[in-house]
């Protein structure tokens, strides 16, 4: 029942934020409504499977709740022509572009240079790019020379059971 209340605080404070803050833009759209039923009461196992079947725009919306979670006021830009960040975090004085890939495979150097091109359009201070699944070599490679931040799978779940961890105390 916490997880169903956590997952509707965040969509109400999401458009809350971005009907309301001065920094939102046209570009910048509120949170969409997520299934939240089925993310209550989900073992690690049954939430891995779950996020691996989430279209790219749930994925996101997953994102920008577990990032407010964790202390990051966050939009989600536009659907297209996002100029290569899917969401806006801002913590601590800074201000993150986000690239979320839900991928079945790998990702690229191609999220890695996104990231990159959104940092400047944006005027962000840093980037992330968050996925579901692993990064390449090559990606791992530009982002460490880029100070890009890469939460690949492992992290991303260690983020999640914290959050579940916190919603519990």
């Amino acid at each position: 029942m916490e997880l169903i209340g956590f997952f509707l605080f965040c969509t109400i404070y999401s458009w809350y934020l971005s009907s309301t803050s001065p920094d939102s833009k046209p570009e910048i759209i509120e949170n969409k409504a997520m299934d939240i039923v089925k993310v209550v009461n989900l073992n690690h196992t049954e939430l891995i499977r779950y996020i691996d079947k989430m279209l790219g725009q749930e994925f996101e919306s997953f994102l920008q709740c577990l990032l407010e979670k964790l202390g990051y006021i966050v939009f989600q830009t536009a659907t297209s022509g996002d100029f290569g960040a899917d969401l806006i975090a801002y913590k601590d004085g800074f201000k993150i572009i986000i690239q979320a890939k839900r991928y079945s495979s790998a990702v690229g150097i191609k999220a890695v240079q996104e990231a990159l091109g959104a940092v400047n359009h944006y005027n962000a201070n840093k980037a992330i790019v968050i996925t579901n699944n692993s990064f390449t070599k090559k990606a791992c490679e530009l982002a460490a020379s880029n100070n890009v931040e890469l939460w690949d799978r492992s992290i991303l779940f260690e983020l999640i059971l914290f959050v579940k961890r916190k919603l519990k105390d």
